[in-house]
């Protein structure tokens, strides 16, 4: 037995330390290979490919070996990702054509991370298990600081000295054996698998995005002027500042004091329609992957909508460009006059605003209507990102598998779920969430006083997706 480590923190790797280098070649039995397993939570696909020709070119003639690979069926993204869930059934097509009938990657169905970890290696002459904290990725070998134990034995050693590692060998492959796993490329359609998490991982994340400050000015106003602003009880319809949490002048408040109504700044009814297919949780949005269609669909309907009334936004306010500026200038000089009036009453002296002392406000109005012009014209190509970005007005990312690395999160996550659902289950809405509408079914009709397992359990059973989505 050895003990083994990547020895990337080691102050003096001249001294002993106790270890000897982990290192990708260290992990195959030496001479011809016959036998090669690999259990691991995470892996990469490059990773794969690297040690399966590896044994590919030092491998036994005298049998075509075994190549097999087990993984967390949710870690590995094959049921959320289709580029990797085609890179896998490649993968796993050259390795059937390559080694024996019981090779091939496996994917482990496991209600909690499968986080196991274990190499095993034999070749004619010697056999190998590896046992540790790496993950078996070219970055765990090639970056991280990792530790593993070896345990290394020649085919001729006496039986009585091989003992125990042999032992431990077929209790590592009874423990392999007895896994929950199916084996890819899986031809059958993709089911659930039945845990909450699995369930999470394969849907998206969406979230509303902030683009709007491209049409506020920004006056960064002190937070006592604000405060004194706050407490001033007469109306003025001509200060510019009516909202208490304002520090900014917008667009939109300038073009209604022209009386210049735009429908690109109302809200579109359908905008939050998306939301329907989603449940909010402490990350974002969550949407199931069949629900996802039904979502991008309908961002991209108002996407569409909002780019046209964008286009007009521009040529209006190229139209009428001196207005807004001549309106711009009069209000920010409402603004300097009464911060005066605020500075001489409260005796702050020493507050400093950046517009005090300046007196080119037409310049400024100028560069920032320009900037805007910039952004919002159909021809820039440089900005049809920020256009598209600012117009879908909804943002997409990939559900963090935060069940690895970090319980409390976890734990948060679901909790959040369970909480949303409940509470859509409780109201009784007609317009009920496609989400909660799928676990009221596999609930069914008593919903009062449901627990957070309830509900877990009818998430993990519910099928989201049905005929009438699909249109």
């Amino acid at each position: 037995m050895a003990l083994l480590s990547t020895q990337r923190c080691i102050k003096d790797e001249t001294k002993k330390c106790g270890t000897r280098k982990l290192s990708f070649g260290s992990i195959f039995a030496e001479g011809k290979l016959q036998d090669l397993v690999i259990v691991s939570a995470f892996t990469d696909i490059d990773f794969i490919k690297k040690a399966k020709n590896k044994f590919n070119k030092n491998k036994d003639q005298r049998s075509y070996g075994r190549f097999a690979v087990y993984l967390d069926a949710s870690a590995s993204r094959y049921y959320s990702s289709d580029d990797v869930r085609k890179k896998l059934d490649d993968l796993a097509k050259s390795i059937k054509s390559q080694f024996n009938e019981k090779s091939g990657i496996y994917l482990v169905n496991c209600s909690a991370l499968f986080h196991s970890k274990v190499i095993i290696s034999e070749s004619a002459s010697e056999n190998k298990i590896t046992l540790g904290s790496i993950n078996f990725t070219n970055r765990a070998f090639e970056q991280n600081e990792e530790i593993a134990l070896s345990f290394c034995w020649k085919s001729k050693d006496e039986k009585e000295k091989r003992r125990n590692e042999v032992a431990l060998k077929n209790n590592l492959e009874k423990y392999i054996s007895s896994l929950k796993i199916e084996k890819i490329p899986i031809k059958k359609k993709l089911g659930e698998t039945p845990s909450v998490r699995s369930q999470l991982l394969k849907g998206s994340l969406y979230y509303e995005l902030k683009e709007q400050s491209s049409f506020r000015f920004l006056l960064n106003l002190p937070d006592s002027y604000l405060k004194y602003r706050n407490k001033k009880k007469e109306n003025d319809d001509a200060f510019p500042l009516t909202v208490k949490t304002s520090n900014a002048i917008t667009l939109e408040y300038l073009l209604e004091c022209l009386k210049i109504n735009l429908p690109f700044f109302e809200d579109n009814p359908l905008r939050k329609k998306w939301k329907s297919y989603a449940i909010e949780t402490c990350f974002g949005f969550w949407v199931p992957s069949g629900y996802r269609h039904c979502v991008e669909n309908d961002i991209k309907k108002v996407m569409t909508d909002k780019l046209r009334k964008m286009k007009d936004l521009f040529y209006n306010i190229r139209e009428h460009k001196n207005e807004i500026l001549n309106v711009f200038v009069e209000k920010i000089n409402i603004i300097k006059s009464d911060w005066k009036t605020f500075i001489e009453r409260s005796g702050k002296y020493d507050e400093i605003w950046r517009l005090q002392k300046n007196d080119d406000v037409l310049g400024l109005g100028k560069d920032w209507l320009e900037s805007i012009l910039t952004r919002i014209n159909p021809e820039e190509k440089r900005y049809e990102d920020f256009r598209t970005r600012l117009c879908k007005g909804v943002g997409e990312t990939k559900v963090p598998d935060v069940w690895s690395d970090d319980p409390a999160s976890a734990e948060d996550f679901e909790k959040t779920l369970c909480d949303s659902i409940k509470y859509y289950l409780s109201t009784k809405n007609k317009q009920m969430k496609k989400i909660c509408s799928a676990v009221n079914f596999v609930l069914g009709n008593d919903v009062t006083n449901v627990s957070d397992k309830q509900v877990k359990n009818a998430f993990c059973k519910a099928k989201f997706m049905d005929d009438s989505d699909a249109t």
